[in-house]
């Protein structure tokens, strides 16, 4: 494939996304992915290149949000089942408030 027109380039970018996450399961996708990335990148202009990171440095902060979300959402369901069982420990003490004295003191 020899891409001319913009509609080739992006046929030619969907070829190469099948191609290569075939192996996104390997130990070293990320690190090749890292490599690969610095040298098709080495002859774009600032402002290019600027615009070629604009979509990994997205894609972290949504993923990195969600993974925020994710990290709330397990401490408060734990924080929620310890305040439950708190709350029945508490209830089942088996006595009446008003007739247990204070630290042993009538008021």
């Amino acid at each position: 494939m020899n891409p001319s027109l913009r509609d080739d380039f992006t046929e030619f970018g969907k070829l190469l996304k099948y191609k290569i996450i075939q192996y996104e399961k390997s130990l070293y996708y990320a690190s090749f992915l890292e490599v690969l990335v610095g040298y098709v990148c080495i002859s774009l202009e600032i402002d290019d290149l600027k615009n070629v990171t604009n979509s990994p440095t997205m894609l972290y902060s949504e993923k990195q949000k969600q993974a925020k979300q994710s990290q709330t959402e397990e401490m408060c369901g734990a924080w929620r089942g310890l305040k439950a069982t708190m709350t029945e420990d508490l209830a089942d003490h088996g006595g009446d408030d008003e007739a247990t004295p204070l630290f042993g003191v009538n008021t």
